[in-house]
Parts: C-alpha cells; structure tokens; sequence
C-alpha cells in the first residue's frame, strides 16, 4: 500500500516530541544478510499492539 503523505507522529520524547512519517511493519530473513521480504504500511495512528496479530 502506498501512502502518499506524511502524518504527524506524538513521541513523548523531551529532545523529539513528534516526528513526520509513516508507520510499516517489515519481515525480513534472519542472518547475517537479512533480506526484506515484506513490507505492509499502515494508515493512521495504530497502536503496536494492533499491527501484530496475536
């Protein structure tokens, strides 16, 4: 899924409250050449707990 724009991202850091970007989740191969198999973005503000299925 392509998404073309960039969202406003709450940190909570002192040094960095928010960052611009999107957030993705990757799978990639395990060793010392890890290799990108695949990629999903995802739209909004998901929690982490909502990206990963159980």
């Amino acid at each position: 899924m392509w998404l073309p724009f960039t969202a406003c991202i709450a940190k909570g850091k002192a040094h960095k409250q928010y960052e611009f970007g999107n957030k993705v989740g990757l799978i990639a191969t395990g060793g010392q050449k890890m290799i990108i198999t695949a990629i999903r973005a995802f739209e909004g503000h998901p929690h982490d707990s909502q990206t990963i299925p159980p």
